[in-house]
């Protein structure tokens, strides 16, 4: 392989993970998108990254590195995409308590603390 290309390949080896983490993404969320951002797009630019990185040289180590890493980062955009988001934390209680007495606990309460 020719060393003065390593760094290159590299770089567009990072980028066609994060294509295909993209791709992933988009293929399971179904919102409405800018022009260039659907899923046509994202498979267009991981099919010519991919390419790109064993263009010269051929399948080699790097290749099948990235091309690995590539399929897990898909798999990685698909789960987080359908994974539901967590709830916002409400901490509005404890950082404002109401004055009622039987709504205020706070964690280390006179009642409730523990004496070592």
């Amino acid at each position: 392989m020719l060393n003065r290309f390593w760094v290159l390949r590299l770089l567009i080896g990072l980028m066609c993970i994060g294509f295909a983490y993209m791709l992933g993404r988009n293929l399971v969320l179904r919102i409405p998108r800018k022009r260039g951002t659907g899923p046509a797009s994202w498979t267009l630019r991981t099919l010519i990254a991919a390419v790109a990185v064993s263009w010269r040289v051929g399948i080699d180590w790097l290749s099948l590195l990235v091309y690995g890493a590539s399929a897990v980062s898909f798999s990685l955009g698909i789960y987080r995409a359908r994974k539901p988001p967590k709830p916002p934390e409400d901490l509005s209680r404890l950082l404002f308590p109401s004055d009622e007495p039987s709504s205020r606990q706070l964690p280390y309460d006179e009642d409730n603390r523990r004496d070592a």
